[in-house]
């Protein structure tokens, strides 16, 4: 077997990697910008400056392409909002906070992010699970976080009602920062971040708080027991 052979002093391998890069770039800044639906072989290997040889030398279908792209945003901006929120101070307040402003620097910085990451995840079927699996992981991180600053026992005794607040809070917030990105909304970036927090901070402290578990303890005792119901 003949060895692919260094070119210019840089491996083979390392040039096929190089490769593999400029064309998960040139992906990215075309989905970002025209939408997954425009994404041809010819077109992505014009933006990349390669032949198809190369494209079909890293990848099989233009599907693998958009995929890898998607997945690549998710963990960068994953990676971004937990780091933030490590490094805030201890108030839950602070922690929201820095993940809402961290999300919002991402897509505001470059809003190639929101489109890969929620639009185009939303249309095109190859992404449309990985779209509702985003967004569960991302409501994973809100309780995650929630739950290093509120008893673990109570917001395991209102763990569906906290998936279905994360759930709705995330969901929303895409909604109103894609608004804001449009001009929908007549806000700073600094009121968009502070305003949201605070919504966010009602809807847990409600649902997970201990005022929220009581009420749902008092729910679930009526359920078992019809006699404890005011209206029995």
């Amino acid at each position: 077997m003949v060895k692919d052979r260094a070119y210019a002093g840089v491996p083979a391998e390392q040039r096929r990697a190089q490769r593999r890069t400029t064309f998960l770039e040139a992906a990215r800044e075309m989905i970002g910008t025209q939408g997954s639906t425009r994404l041809t072989v010819g077109g992505l290997c014009r933006q990349a400056g390669l032949t198809e040889r190369y494209f079909y030398e890293n990848f099989t279908t233009l599907d693998a392409v958009v995929t890898e792209v998607y997945d690549q945003v998710i963990s960068e901006l994953t990676d971004m909002i937990a780091d933030r929120v490590r490094a805030a101070p201890a108030p839950l307040r602070d922690k929201v906070h820095a993940a809402i402003a961290a999300g919002v620097q991402a897509v505001a910085d470059d809003p190639r992010v929101i489109r890969i990451a929620f639009t185009e995840a939303q249309f095109n079927p190859v992404l449309n699970t990985r779209r509702t699996a985003t967004i569960r992981s991302f409501a994973a991180l809100v309780l995650a976080t929630v739950n290093k600053h509120l008893n673990p026992e109570m917001t395991g005794a209102v763990r569906a009602y906290g998936e279905l607040a994360a759930m709705h809070l995330v969901g929303g917030l895409y909604e109103t920062v894609y608004g804001w990105l449009n001009g929908a909304l007549d806000l700073t970036r600094e009121e968009l971040v502070d305003e949201s927090t605070e919504i966010f901070l009602v809807v847990l402290e409600q649902i997970l708080g201990p005022d929220g578990l009581r009420r749902r303890q008092r729910g679930q005792l009526r359920e078992d027991d019809p006699s404890e119901s005011p209206t029995s």
